[in-house]
């Protein structure tokens, strides 16, 4: 399969921004624009009608409260952006998360953890802790869902992993959309899926790592937790699409868990591209997976 019509003639047009945009690195300036590109490009996803969004800092760490018309306001995701740990924010990805929210029917709240090479493992890791804690002084961990895209994706599980080992309440379940779980880079796809990649270099995914672990082993499991004992997690959603990198990080990851009898659903989407979901507005193949996500997400919040 090839996708739809408007996925095949999207992709040329994602490659070629792709390859125009500004290279994050070592120099300052660079890291700035790269980062500012990213707003720019992800911001204009275009939220549902309606939506609000609220500003609110949470445990010190800068958050935006994303509120759908309908959502019911005892239960939310919170959502952890992707973008390499060194690049992402609630501009870029207010749009995603509320598309998400409204799907669901919940609110949400998106974290901005901070950044590599600032700021290095266990800084988004702690954050997205602290934020996690203060939403159980107000939610049942039961009403709650942890989701994140890319390196959010990752940050998410290894949350769940964090808090399962550390004693505290687990959500209901923990969603991955194109994880990176995987930061020692082992996974065959990196190669195999070189030519079908759309949105990043494979030839960098170890410099990029290193910024973000440069003290800690990328086996730790709180920094990759394909690496991580699953056992106790609450149940997971791992939306990936087969032609991207990361592939194999989704795939490992499910039979790790799998293997372990946890309650896993993964979903390889035929001719995606990584985190495809930020073309809602204009992609059915984005909008058929936001809503397989709300699907998961119903189910295990009405089981919990």
């Amino acid at each position: 399969m090839n996708g739809s019509l408007v996925a095949r003639a999207v992709k040329p047009l994602v490659r070629a921004r792709m390859e125009r945009r500004p290279r994050d690195g070592d120099d300052e300036a660079a890291l700035l624009a790269a980062r500012a590109a990213l707003d720019e490009i992800c911001g204009r996803m275009v939220p549902p009608p309606g939506v609000r969004f609220i500003d609110e800092p949470t445990a010190g760490v800068p958050c935006e409260r994303i509120i759908p018309t309908t959502a019911d306001s005892s239960r939310c995701i919170l959502y952890l952006h992707g973008g390499a740990y060194m690049l992402g924010s609630r501009v870029s990805h207010r749009g995603l998360a509320a598309h998400l929210a409204h799907a669901v029917g919940v609110e949400a709240l998106l974290a901005e953890y901070r950044l590599a090479p600032e700021h290095a493992f266990p800084a988004a890791i702690d954050d997205a802790l602290a934020v996690y804690e203060s939403l159980l002084e107000r939610h049942d961990p039961g009403s709650l869902l942890v989701a994140g895209d890319s390196a959010g994706g990752g940050l998410a599980i290894a949350l769940g992993v964090r808090l399962r080992d550390e004693g505290l309440p687990l959500p209901a379940g923990i969603a991955g959309i194109s994880p990176w779980t995987d930061l020692a880079g082992t996974g065959p796809s990196l190669d195999g899926n070189r030519a079908t990649e759309l949105m990043l270099d494979p030839d960098r995914i170890p410099e990029i790592a290193d910024y973000y672990h440069p003290d800690h082993p990328a086996e730790h499991p709180w920094v990759s937790p394909l690496y991580a004992d699953l056992a106790g997690l609450p149940p997971l959603l791992l939306q990936v699409g087969d032609e991207e990198i990361l592939l194999d990080d989704s795939t490992r990851l499910a039979s790790n868990a799998e293997a372990l009898g946890l309650d896993v659903s993964l979903r390889v989407w035929p001719a995606m591209f990584h985190v495809w979901h930020m073309l809602a507005p204009v992609m059915p193949e984005s909008r058929r997976a936001i809503n397989e996500f709300a699907r998961w997400g119903m189910r295990v919040l009405g089981e919990a």
